[in-house]
């Protein structure tokens, strides 16, 4: 069963492996980083609730991950923000849950990458500032 001390863990781990692949590289663009975290997100909900496209899970698979996603949410209430439905596609009803779960992740990793001073709204989140480079 994931908890929310359990998606902390695997947040902050990813974040600083993240951290150290960047760090030496300044110029790396805010659209590189989001399509690493982009695809850190799918690794980690398949760690965490479970593998697969959520528009293909079964019923049993929706009433399984139900725990594992209400954690992931009550973290990102917590941490972040909790995703609603604007950041959802139009007219998904099928997974609401693993849904909000899934993009909450998203947004817990947005959250953690910027407390660590890499904000992904910037142009170049991991340049050095101040003669200093950020961590």
């Amino acid at each position: 069963m994931t908890t929310p001390l359990k998606v902390r863990a695997e947040i902050d781990s990813t974040v600083g492996e993240i951290i150290e692949e960047y760090r030496e590289d300044p110029e790396t663009d805010r659209e590189t980083l989001i399509e690493r975290m982009d695809e850190e997100c799918d690794s980690l909900f398949g760690r965490l609730v479970k593998q697969g496209r959520i528009e293909e899970y079964s019923v049993d698979d929706l009433v399984e991950t139900a725990g594992d996603c209400a954690a992931i949410i009550k973290l990102a209430e917590q941490d972040a923000w909790v995703e609603d439905d604007h950041g959802l596609w139009d007219g998904l009803t099928y997974g609401i849950l693993a849904s909000i779960a899934y993009f909450s992740l998203r947004n817990l990793l947005y959250q953690a990458m910027k407390d660590a001073g890499h904000d992904s709204n910037e142009d170049r989140p991991f340049s050095k500032e101040g003669g200093e480079e950020c961590t």
